[in-house]
């Protein structure tokens, strides 16, 4: 009988967030390479909207969302952590019924050892709470903690999560050392500490549930080094994949699973995209998939090409977002990402794929960094919007083991050792700065820009009506 290992992702404890194709494609990554080694798999996703008996409980077929496979998750209001106290907003869990997680736990067998996930730092309210509920049920059960918050805040996380295991890193090679010394299952255990990345088999996307959206990873980690992300950390080096390798993913998501849109989740989508991203849109391209894709994290618009945004579209490529940073804190070298000009070129090179389509192509403009005046938010806001760039707020959040990070906490006078203050949505209070004063105008302004655009009018290309609206505008600052 093969040795049993339940694998979970944890509650969210925030006062926002929101399904923007998120599925946990680390422990699909995992479940796959164990199950390999001749474990047994189950699976737990504790956020999943799609969940049947969460859906069955609420009377209802399918969660609302957009036809883009976004939507809400559902959530319910708890008592907030003393430190937000003075956060005058909602504290919630997001995720599926405590009731409902129990009685999932109680539908599979019993497991030999249990494994939990993490993402960001200063959502490890969910994760412990998590792990308490997986103790009532199974007391005897062992655990382990890994993920992101597991790998960023590794002290933190042995002293408070009462796991009794923390792997830090990818954790492939690490879970299969522990789950031989807890089931004393016999087997080769590789010298190696990193999976190589030929070798990873596909992920579990077998345990989707009907409508859910589909997530691919053609590459793992990032070859730049900029100085706010813990992508180093995280995949310590980049590595793409084997193009045939997705392209079954692909087709194992389209074709087997049925799934309308599928998100990438590359921290590096376009490096070397002449013989990885572009080969592949092409070959989507050859097979009329329908289904649609999705770049939620920021591209690279100096990777751009005329032929790459024309292969965007061929192969129904929707979600389009660049990342977009100006201030004196970064330099070139520290912030790679884009460039006042690449970015207008990128744009130019969807323009002329098809001058006909109208898009709604987003650009992320990172605000609250350290340093960062109001003005330069601004002027980074004006940029984006004349360039034809729908704005996207990225709050800045200090993550731990970054230039970035020490850097804000001791600007700010914080904790560097409790992640709570990692939390963009809480960040500006502990600055010291007063929401109404300074993020509401800000929305204010991006929502005026992007609702222009909507109209089909740039603000900022007429000459009379650009000076007039920048006047307008820098009275914020």
């Amino acid at each position: 009988m093969k040795p049993s290992v339940l694998l979970v992702n944890p509650y969210i404890h925030d006062f926002t967030a929101h399904d923007l194709w998120m599925k946990p494609l680390g422990i699909y990554w995992l479940g796959s390479f164990l199950k390999e080694k001749g474990y047994e798999i189950s699976l737990i996703d504790c956020v999943d909207r799609y969940q049947p008996l969460w859906l069955e409980s609420q009377g209802i077929k399918k969660p609302k969302g957009k036809s883009n496979g976004t939507g809400p998750l559902p959530f319910e209001i708890i008592e907030k952590p003393t430190l937000y106290a003075p956060v005058l907003r909602r504290y919630k869990r997001y995720g599926i019924s405590v009731e409902i997680f129990k009685t999932l736990l109680k539908q599979i067998p019993v497991p030999q050892a249990i494994m939990v996930s993490s993402m960001m730092t200063y959502w490890y309210p969910g994760v412990f709470e998590t792990i308490k509920i997986l103790r009532e049920v199974f007391p005897q059960i062992p655990i382990a903690l890994g993920g992101v918050y597991a790998t960023l805040c590794p002290e933190h996380a042995r002293k408070h999560s009462q796991a009794d295991k923390v792997f830090e890193g990818p954790g492939e090679i690490q879970a299969l050392r522990w789950l031989s010394e807890i089931t004393g299952m016999d087997q080769k255990i590789p010298q190696y500490d990193v999976v190589p990345v030929e070798e990873l088999p596909m992920p579990m996307h077998q345990l989707l549930f009907p409508g859910s959206i589909g997530v691919v990873a053609t590459s793992l980690g990032c070859p730049l080094q900029c100085t706010y992300c813990a992508s180093k950390q995280l995949q310590p080096k980049f590595r793409q994949r084997p193009l045939d390798k997705v392209f079954e993913e692909i087709l194992y998501l389209v074709h087997k699973k049925h799934v309308k849109n599928i998100a990438f989740y590359d921290d590096a989508l376009l490096i070397h995209a002449e013989k990885h991203f572009l080969p592949l849109l092409e070959k989507v391209s050859e097979h009329s998939l329908q289904t649609r894709f999705h770049t939620p994290n920021g591209i690279h618009s100096k990777l751009i090409t005329p032929a790459l945004a024309k292969a965007f579209d061929k192969a129904r490529v929707e979600t389009i977002r660049f990342s977009y940073e100006r201030s004196p804190v970064f330099s070139p070298h520290e912030s790679p990402k884009i460039e006042d000009q690449e970015l207008a070129m990128a744009m130019e090179c969807f323009k002329q794929a098809d001058p006909d389509k109208k898009r709604q192509i987003e650009v992320y403009v990172k605000v609250g960094l350290p340093g960062q005046t109001m003005e330069e938010m601004v002027e980074a806001f004006l940029y984006v919007h004349k360039v034809g760039g729908y704005i996207k707020l990225a709050d800045y959040s200090p993550v731990p083991g970054t230039p970035d990070f020490k850097k804000a906490m001791q600007k700010y006078g914080l904790d560097e050792k409790e992640p709570l203050y990692q939390n963009n949505t809480t960040l500006p209070y502990f600055m010291g700065l007063d929401e109404n004063e300074t993020m509401h105008p800000l929305k204010s302004l991006v929502n005026t820009l992007n609702y222009a655009l909507d109209q089909g009018i740039n603000l900022l290309q007429s000459p009379n009506l650009s000076k007039l609206f920048w006047n307008s505008a820098k009275k914020l600052v």
